[in-house]
């Protein structure tokens, strides 16, 4: 399905490049359950709309952005 924009193009893919780095930690609370937490940032991140001939339509997004990440894991085995 394709994209009409404001300005007449049309987008038919989206093309997503990222570079991230990321460190995190685990902590058991026993064999079978843990908590954990990662900090990351992407270095470089694009988002591209395109229309069939790859050509470039809209730029979505070029901004490297900071994530956190928690959780509760529970393992079976």
């Amino acid at each position: 399905d394709d994209i009409i924009l404001n300005d007449g193009g049309l987008g038919s893919k989206i093309s997503l490049s990222a570079l991230i780095g990321a460190f995190g930690y685990q902590y058991n609370f026993t064999k079978n359950a843990s908590v954990y937490m990662l900090a990351g940032r992407s270095f470089i991140q694009e988002g591209i709309l395109r229309n069939d001939k790859r050509d470039r339509v809209l730029l979505l997004n070029n901004e490297a952005n900071i994530y956190i990440r928690t959780g509760f894991k529970i393992s079976l085995f």
